[in-house]
């Protein structure tokens, strides 16, 4: 699905949109989840929709890794501090640890300055 909709804006949005199911199976949404982090790099409507589905407590553990994989591909330096800042509040509001979405933290704070992840994770602003 990337090669095909490598940019595609159209692919980036109905996979958006599939995303949004709360029907979908987990394979799909996995497939979908690994589709946006191969499309488009930096594209804010695929960062926005990896950030909702980790958000999601109920989400199974392989989709939670293959979306916090996808993230950290399509994730920019310039969008580093509006994710951690939107995800920093799920680490311990999930009922178990999250390795995943530890790690992908752990990703951002090797990518950022000590300061910069700091504000990110100390402000309280959310994502749009």
């Amino acid at each position: 699905m990337g090669e095909i909709g490598t940019g595609n804006p159209q692919a980036i949005s109905a996979l958006v949109q599939l995303l949004s199911n709360p029907d979908l199976d987990d394979d799909t949404r996995r497939r979908a989840a690994y589709s946006l982090g191969e499309i488009d790099p930096g594209n804010p409507q695929a960062i926005s929709a990896l950030v909702q589905l980790l958000s999601n407590p109920d989400l199974d553990d392989y989709t939670r890794r293959r979306a916090a994989y996808s993230l950290e591909n399509v994730v920019g330096d310039n969008e580093l501090t509006l994710v951690v800042t939107a995800l920093k509040g799920n680490l311990n509001s999930f009922k178990k640890f999250d390795e995943n979405l530890y790690n992908f933290f752990w990703h951002c704070a090797k990518k950022m300055t000590y300061p910069a992840f700091y504000q990110a994770w100390h402000n309280d602003n959310t994502m749009p």
